[in-house]
This record gives structure tokens, C-alpha cells and sequence, in this order.
């Protein structure tokens, strides 16, 4: 299935603004879209059968759309999913703990919860990460 199939089922967009790096994801949130650059999220928690965005801003957006489309949306953005409820902005750690209680620390100092099911494949995308951004 190609990305642009979902998009158009979906109305999850991810687009590209002339004379800007960043992409934005518009997002179907009642009453309206909303727009987010990608770099201003900093996660997704799916809560139910609701997906939260949550923004650097403080801002959270509501959507009924699944965590699944997303991930398969973002992966190509630096998105990470950490565990069957959150899908992380890798660029947003700040740190990573793979010991008794394995979790990301955001930008925002929330720490997210990483599944034992995805601790090597976490700990090997930040590994990568840090190498490819320092």
C-alpha cells in the first residue's frame, strides 16, 4: 500500500511548504485540520480509540485517526515507535534509559515508557541517530 493511498482515505496529510525544510502533518481534528510542522511534535499517545499529538508547545491535538497510520506515515520522519500506545520524534530525546525501567526522557521532560519488546531496536535507532547527528 502506498502512502498516498492512506492519505487520501484518511485526510492525514503530510506536506511540503515551498521555501521551507520541514514538513507539516495535517491532522483531521473535530470541528477542523490542524496543521504541525513535524519538528514541533514531540510524540503521539494513543489513549482508546483516540490518537493524542502532543506538541513542543504544550499543545495537544485529538484525533480519532489509529497510532498505526501514523506510524506508518512518520516512520520516514525520524518518528520511532516505542510501544504499542507511543510513537516518539527521535529528534526530541534528550535521553535514553535501557536498564530496569526502560523509557525515553523528551525535550519536554516527560518520560515515555519503552516496551521490552522494542528496547533493541530503540537502543539501536538512537545509537544510529546520535552518530548520524553529532
Amino acid at each position: 500500500m502506498e502512502k498516498t493511498d492512506i492519505n487520501s482515505e484518511k485526510d492525514i496529510l503530510i506536506l511540503s511548504v515551498p521555501q521551507q525544510q520541514n514538513k507539516i502533518l495535517k491532522i483531521k481534528e473535530h470541528p477542523g485540520n490542524r496543521f504541525i510542522a513535524l519538528d514541533k511534535i514531540l510524540y503521539i499517545n494513543c489513549k482508546g480509540c483516540i490518537s493524542i499529538v502532543s506538541s513542543v508547545t504544550g499543545e495537544e491535538y485529538n484525533t480519532s485517526e489509529p497510532l498505526k497510520l501514523f506510524d506508518f506515515l512518520l516512520a520516514d520522519y525520524g518518528f520511532l515507535r516505542i510501544s504499542r500506545n507511543t510513537l516518539i520524534n527521535i529528534s526530541h530525546i534528550v535521553s535514553c534509559t535501557f536498564g530496569k525501567n526502560p523509557g525515553v526522557t523528551m525535550s519536554n521532560f516527560h518520560v515515555l515508557p519503552i516496551s521490552k519488546r522494542r528496547i533493541k531496536y530503540m537502543n539501536d535507532r538512537f545509537l544510529k541517530y546520535q552518530v548520524n547527528h553529532s
